[in-house]
């Protein structure tokens, strides 16, 4: 196979993210990463649909992600906490989406921009305690799940206008006619149009109705808490791309 060719005089970024006159290999793209500028990546790291399977960034942009100066970035990865690699023939340094992400998480920062993209949002209207404390250890913050609590459908519309989140689960406990109508008012609205939603039904003997145009599942209790939780993650991993 002949060697790649190379295309001189190319403006790229170095690890501040800074523009730099450079050569690069013939096929490489660019693709803009929303809140983190440019992000790079290569053909062979696309999947069989040609949609790009990894995000890198330079350290200027990580930087930014994390609202440090870029040599602190650089003392990250030098010292093997941040992990990435480095462009063959150069010293800059480049950091994959997925080791950004779980470095982030590991101490306790915030992922800004990338939250939306990297962690599946959960929320809970009802108040069964035991319950949401239950769903909160099977689907912890460290495996990339973050949740939400509502006791009403008035603060569920609240807080999903701000969470924007993947899954809305309604526990019929709070009142069949109130539970009903927030699983109707969130189809009725085009921004939740697409939002997976799970209703939970009581035990007591009640017969519910499900309108499917408005539920996505339903689990009726008692059930196992685990069960629930793989579904969220089967669900909404099939959506987006959990790290």
């Amino acid at each position: 196979m002949p060697p790649p060719r190379l295309r001189p005089a190319f403006v790229g970024l170095d690890d501040a993210g800074v523009p730099t006159k450079r050569n690069r290999v013939r096929g490489a793209v660019f693709r803009r990463s929303e809140g983190a500028g440019l992000a790079r990546t290569f053909p062979d790291t696309k999947d069989l649909n040609g949609v790009p399977k990894m995000k890198v960034f330079t350290t200027g942009q990580v930087a930014k992600i994390c609202k440090v100066a870029p040599r602190t970035v650089s003392k990250w990865f030098d010292s093997g906490r941040l992990k990435g690699y480095r462009i063959p023939g150069s010293q800059d340094r480049r950091i994959p989406r997925e080791y950004l992400i779980k470095f982030l998480k590991e101490h306790g920062m915030p992922l800004g921009d990338l939250e939306d993209e990297a962690m599946a949002k959960v929320l809970f209207v009802g108040q069964d305690q035991l319950l949401i404390e239950n769903l909160k250890k099977q689907l912890p913050l460290e495996r990339s799940f973050k949740i939400q609590v509502a006791a009403s459908g008035f603060e569920a519309g609240i807080q999903a206008e701000s969470f924007h989140p993947d899954c809305i689960v309604v526990d019929y406990s709070i009142g069949r006619i109130d539970a009903q109508q927030i699983c109707q008012n969130l189809r009725r609205n085009p921004e939740y149009a697409e939002t997976i939603v799970i209703a939970l039904l009581p035990d007591d003997g009640s017969q519910i109705t499900i309108d499917r145009a408005h539920v996505n599942e339903s689990f009726k209790k008692p059930f196992d808490v685990a069960l629930l939780a793989e579904r969220l993650r089967t669900l909404i991993g099939a959506r987006k791309e959990l790290v």
